[in-house]
């Protein structure tokens, strides 16, 4: 089956075979880093700012791929990713999903950086003095 590494390309699941889904996995990690299998159900995506281990097996993943997927798994992917907060160094499998974690012992634990980081700012600015804009 032939996967794109790009965001900009969509990754459709068409596969079944849980090996051939293993490997999209892996293929669609890529856009996220250099992807590394480190052990049994242990992957590590490196950027430059962070590594990131991913805690699933591929049986595992056959299930969040049947549950959760919806043929887009790039789309799943960079969701997954851009939804962890910074302190999460871990994406884990739980509950038939994926999801981040300040740590790989479950169950999983939300990161607070972002909390963190608006706290010390209004601290440093007041409450007045933060506007989001797109």
């Amino acid at each position: 089956m032939a996967m794109q590494n790009s965001r900009e390309d969509p990754v459709t699941v068409v596969a079944d075979d849980p090996d051939e889904l293993w490997q999209d996995l892996l293929e669609t990690l890529r856009p996220e880093g250099a992807v590394r299998e480190v052990g049994p159900g242990r992957l590590e995506v490196a950027s430059d700012e962070t590594t990131v281990t991913v805690l699933v097996t591929p049986d595992q993943w056959v299930e969040v791929v049947a549950a959760y997927v919806d043929d887009d798994l790039g789309m799943y992917v960079a969701e997954l990713f851009g939804s962890r907060d910074d302190d999460e160094g871990f994406v884990v499998f739980w509950d038939g999903r994926l999801t981040g974690s300040t740590r790989e012992e479950l169950p999983p634990v939300r990161g607070r950086a972002s909390e963190r980081t608006v706290a010390r700012l209004r601290a440093e600015h007041g409450d007045g003095q933060l506007h989001w804009r797109a």
